[in-house]
Parts: C-alpha cells; structure tokens; sequence
C-alpha cells in the first residue's frame, strides 16, 4: 500500500482506489492520535466517517463540511488532502490548491504523504483562473485596487481567483472610478487595463446674451445725455452770472433784483439784453433738466436689460479628458461631433 501513495502516480489519486485507501488509513490514524479530550476525539472520528461516506457517495458538499468541522478539532495533511479533493469537484480550484498547499506545510516530516500532496499542487495550479492586472502609467498616487470588493495588496502579479463573474474596481483621488466585470472559466487567465479618466469641470461655452448690445446703448445714451444735461446746466449757470453781476447793475437791477416795479420797466436796449440774458438761462436750465430726467431713464433701462440679459448657452458637444492608461496619458474627446 506505500509503494502506491509514493509511486509517481499518487497525484492521479482521484482516479484510483488504492491511493485513496492510503489516505483513508493515515486519516483514520492522524484522528485517532489526535491529541486532546476523548470527546473531541471520538467528535473527530465520527466527522471523518461521516464526510468519508459522503464522498463516496459524490455528495461533495455534505463531504466537504464534515472535513472541515473535523479539521477545526484537529489539522492533518489527510484531512486537508481529502477538503482540497471536495473542493476540486465542487468547482473551487484555488480553495483545493490552497487547501493541498497547506497540506504540504503539515507533511513536511512525512515523505510518503508529501510525496503524494505535491503533485497535486502543481496539478491544481494550472486549473486556477488568474487575472493580470494593467495598471496606468505612471499610476496614480493612491491607487487602490479591489477584486470582489477585496483590496488587491500587489496588483503588479497575477491574481489566482476561483471560477466565476468577479468585479475589479480602481480608484484613486482625482480619477474617476472605474469598474469591469469578468466571467473567468478553470485555468483560464484573463488581461484587465486598468483606465482612470481625470476628473474635469466641464465649462459651457460662451453665453450669448439675449439682447446682444441692447443694453449697453442705452447705458451709453444715458452717460451721452448726462453729459449734454450737465453742459446745459452749466450755460444757465453763466447766462444767470452774466445777466445778474454785469447787466443787471446797469437798468436797475443788481443781483437780478430790480429797484422799480413792473410797470415801470424801462425800455431801453440794456434792459432788453439783460431780460434776454435771463430767458437764455432759464431756457437752458430747463433743457438740463429735461436731459438729466432723459438720461436717467435710459440709463435705467440699460441696467435693467443688464440685469435680465440670462445666458443662452448650448449644451457642450465635446469635452478633452484626459485619462491614464498602462501606455501612458493621453486626451480623449467625449460627446457628439
């Protein structure tokens, strides 16, 4: 019976029985020498007969629970042999590799039994689905990588994952997420680019004004009126100057107060030109106010314009971003041409 777990064909044990019979025997032993109370001991051996008549009834999961409760009492290269052989079949090559792997480390002072969980472990290696992560060049500071979830301590080595849909995320301050889903079949290996895109403040393009320039000649009328209201007002400034401090001394009426009533107005050329000099004043006094009253409004109505003058503004057709891929950075252009 040991020249056939030694033998080079004690990896194919899943297909012979006398292998099997051999694990079956030192399974039986390792739990019957366990140490610790007889309860656990015998809670142990009944464990292994129960997951051993499971499996030989190909109910691989009720075989696979009982292997590992029992492995909870004692841990025995049997017995993780026998959980990596449930796992196998049940579809879980990389919890089967780690289980044989681990087998190996507890039969390290038995060359029989290591000779035989070896060769299963090189075997259940190429059955592991893999994924190869691409990460952006250069990568992002603060780059985090998750698979299922999981943060990815080395993403630069292939990740060893079980068969099945799995979900890689990367992030990193300043990058917008990103996210795949992968289906990944026994042995199969699977390349993941890794693509961050910049996070960019997308700017409307320039605002048409709904009244175009409207506004502003009207703010410009009403600045060009003020100034005119403001000339006019100085001209009945002087006509008033003129007409009180040097015609009025000369018919009476100095400072613009005459001495004599108004029926005794004198008729003569000075009084005349003194009297015209007045209705000059008032006549352009009345034209500034006018204008003043005239620029005001327009210049009301230039800020009002102003005021509800909203955007008319496009959508954006096209947008730059800039992304990071394993080939380096480059700009890409989003949104319709």
């Amino acid at each position: 019976m040991t020249s056939d777990v030694t033998s080079p064909d004690a990896g194919k044990y899943v297909r012979r029985l006398p292998a099997w019979i051999a694990v079956v025997a030192l399974v039986l032993t390792s739990v019957a020498q366990a140490q610790g109370q007889p309860a656990d001991r015998a809670r142990a051996q009944r464990l292994y007969d129960e997951g051993d008549r499971a499996e030989l009834a190909s109910d691989w999961s009720t075989a696979l629970a009982k292997f590992e409760e029992a492995l909870t009492i004692v841990e025995t290269a049997q017995l993780r042999l026998r959980a990596g052989r449930c796992q196998e079949k049940l579809g879980k090559p990389l919890a089967a590799l780690q289980s044989y792997q681990r087998a190996t480390l507890l039969a390290k002072d038995d060359p029989d039994l290591l000779a035989l969980a070896q060769p299963l472990v090189a075997a259940a290696t190429v059955h592991v689905p893999k994924i190869v992560l691409r990460l952006p060049n250069p990568a992002p500071a603060g780059l985090t990588v998750r698979i299922d979830g999981k943060a990815v301590a080395n993403p630069g080595v292939p990740q060893p994952v079980e068969t099945g849909k799995h979900e890689i995320e990367a992030s990193a301050d300043g990058f917008t997420p990103f996210q795949r889903s992968v289906h990944m079949a026994e042995g199969a290996t699977e390349e993941v680019v890794l693509t961050l895109a910049i996070v960019a403040t997308v700017l409307p393009p320039p605002a048409t004004p709904r009244w175009g320039v409207l506004p502003w000649i009207f703010i410009g009328g009403g600045g060009a009126t003020l100034a005119a209201s403001i000339g006019l007002g100085y001209a009945s400034f002087d006509a008033k100057r003129r007409a009180y401090d040097e015609l009025g001394p000369a018919v009476g009426c100095p400072g613009g107060v005459c001495s004599f009533a108004v029926e005794d107005v004198p008729d003569s050329d000075a009084y005349r030109e003194f009297e015209s000099e007045i209705n000059r004043a008032n006549a352009f006094l009345g034209a500034s106010i006018s204008l003043g009253v005239l620029a005001a409004g327009l210049g009301a109505t230039g800020i009002a314009f102003v005021m509800t003058n909203e955007s008319e503004s496009a959508a954006p057709t096209a947008t730059a971003l800039p992304v990071v891929t394993p080939d380096g950075a480059h700009v890409i252009l989003v949104g319709s041409f």
